[in-house]
């Protein structure tokens, strides 16, 4: 024990390297047994959370409620002046932090494991955390929230409850210390080498993205004086360069297949050409030019009044790597159409001016 005190006062230390051994070959013994598959639910952990409410460490709060109503908990523990704020799986199919957020729940709820360095932690910083943001997402698996917006570009436009709870519950902290914790692919290295990063702390570059923005908006201004589509959300896949740019748009009128058809299609070349023509942007993207795979694209349909359509009514049209889809509301899981954005195009083609000439 006396040389858990050591290690915590400095980094330089013997006894923190020391500490730092023993704490990775004791993480068996805090390990949460019950979260060993990936796509576990927002029941799992609500299991957990509720054993976290009868433990002395902790705070359980309830903060709101997603699209779909799930809970979402802000965790409490520590006293300590220094404020640090965690929050895991923004993007639903990015379970890691959670899990280990999990352990190390665990591992404050052991009384009897490395209590010094423990009550160090626990009398000089305030925790707050909250696992699973974006729970109606790691539902499905899936990036986005149920609605189909990336929680992570809405910041700023606030559209979705779970990006509301995060901003309420941050801004009412006013944490010294803020992690927005993540998976990444297995792809990206550890500085120039071949050894891939295991855990990597970021800083995303604010040029590319607020160049991304600026196209994304002019964009969707277009879209909106010459089809009328009323710009719903953005997002966007941006690590290191830029991957993929999305919008999603709220349109109201009725259309049946070759409208939605020439609509997605119309959109997408708008959106490509506006980025492809950029001489901003073009440093940052991860392939040029940009193609139909790079760009994602999501029209909810409803009628003049803005209420939902029939439910036989195409209601949804999207495009995913290429791939656009059309839906009804009579069966939300399986489109009534199924293309390529290649075999979209070669059913219409477009004037100079982008307007549709009917072959």
């Amino acid at each position: 024990m006396a040389q858990e005190k050591q290690s915590a006062d400095s980094v330089e230390s013997p006894g923190f390297y020391e500490i730092a051994w023993n704490l990775y070959h004791s993480y068996e013994n805090f390990k949460e047994k019950s979260l060993t598959n990936r796509r576990f639910k927002h029941s799992d952990i609500v299991r957990l959370i509720e054993q976290l409410k009868n433990k002395k460490n902790f705070k359980v709060d309830k903060v709101g409620n997603s699209v779909e109503g799930r809970d979402i908990y802000l965790i409490s523990m520590g006293s300590g002046k220094t404020k640090v704020f965690l929050w895991s799986q923004m993007h639903g199919d990015e379970p890691t932090a959670t899990a280990a957020l999990f352990d190390m729940f665990n591992f404050f709820s052991d009384d009897n494991a490395f209590p010094d360095l423990k009550k160090l932690i626990l009398t000089n910083l305030s925790i707050y955390i909250i696992p699973m943001v974006n729970p109606d997402g790691a539902e499905e698996f899936q990036r986005r929230n149920i609605v189909e917006i990336d929680l992570n570009r809405d910041v700023l436009r606030q559209q979705t409850p779970e990006a509301k709870i995060l901003k309420e519950v941050f801004d009412s902290l006013k944490a010294d210390f803020g992690f927005n914790l993540h998976d990444q692919g297995r792809e990206y290295s550890a500085g120039n080498s071949f050894n891939p990063a295991s855990i990597s702390f970021l800083a995303p570059a604010p040029d590319y993205e607020k160049i991304a923005d600026k196209i994304t908006e002019k964009t969707a201004k277009k879209l909106k004086e010459q089809k009328g589509l009323s710009l719903a959300g953005t997002g966007g896949r941006m690590m290191d360069d830029i991957q993929m740019m999305a919008m999603s748009f709220n349109y109201y009128h009725e259309v049946n297949l070759e409208q939605a058809r020439e609509l997605i299609v119309y959109s997408i070349n708008k959106y490509l050409s506006d980025i492809n023509n950029s001489q901003e942007i073009r440093p940052y993207l991860h392939e040029y030019p940009f193609s139909s795979k790079n760009v994602e694209i999501m029209i909810f349909v409803y009628g003049p009044d803005r209420l939902e359509l029939p439910p036989e009514k195409i209601y949804c049209i999207t495009s995913r790597k290429g791939i656009i889809r059309y839906y009804t509301r009579s069966d939300r899981d399986h489109p009534i159409c199924k293309e390529t954005y290649d075999e979209a195009l070669s059913e219409i083609t477009f004037s100079q001016g982008l307007g549709v000439v009917r072959k």
